[in-house]
């Protein structure tokens, strides 16, 4: 029963909150997991609403910051905190707002590293975002060494994924409408364009953002 602890640093003093076990919160999130993966909308609302309130609300009102940088540990690893639905699920009027909506969401794996001075970026091109989308028709199949496989399976089947050229599609269209905030050019790499070969030889320092939307 180990337990969990927050901890949010702001420009207030630092806020902390017992989050309870890491067995009973692993619990939940997978629970909530399930629901963003099968619906229906209430229930995300539901199990979103109390895992904020389980994690966010007690770090209030630092939390009422615009801003998150979230540095995650344990089962909060696969936990997507733009998902979480703020709110009490006891108060109806502000319930169904999610995270997304009303804060900017970012990720730090190292609170040392998130500290350091940010590595200087005047040399950086125009382009501004490089999308990549490759193709799985019929799957493609991997020696299972190169994924660290042991139980002496000879391949594993990466199917096709047919909605990340949708989705690099819409993040361009995103761009597209927000020029005026995120200058210079965006280079699509979709279907058979996207190789690993192309995406090496593309010098991706010279781009402010790199979206890959393939198999994790």
């Amino acid at each position: 029963k180990r337990p969990l602890y927050g901890i949010i640093i702001g420009h207030r003093d630092p806020a902390f909150a017992a989050w309870g076990s890491v067995a009973t919160l692993s619990e939940q999130i997978d629970q909530y997991l399930r629901a963003l993966q099968q619906g229906p909308t209430n229930a995300i609302i539901e199990q979103g609403a109390r895992l904020y309130d389980r994690l966010v609300t007690p770090l209030a009102p630092s939390s009422e910051a615009k801003e998150w940088v979230i540095v995650p540990d344990g089962p909060l690893l696969d936990l997507p905190f733009e998902a979480l639905v703020s709110g009490s699920t006891g108060e109806s009027s502000t319930r169904g707002v999610f995270v997304v909506q009303e804060k900017t969401v970012t990720y730090a794996y190292s609170a040392t590293l998130f500290a350091a001075p940010p590595a200087a970026t005047s040399g950086l091109a125009p382009e501004s975002l490089i999308l990549a989308a490759p193709v799985f028709a019929g799957g493609i199949e991997f020696p299972s060494y190169l994924l660290g496989s042991t139980d002496g399976m000879p391949s594993v089947s990466f199917s096709e994924l047919r909605g990340t050229g949708r989705e690099a599609v819409a993040i361009d269209r995103l761009f597209d409408q927000n020029r005026h905030t995120m200058p210079g050019n965006v280079e699509l790499l979709l279907g058979k364009a996207s190789t690993e070969r192309a995406l090496k030889e593309s010098a991706l320092n010279r781009y402010r953002f790199v979206h890959l939307a393939t198999h994790g």
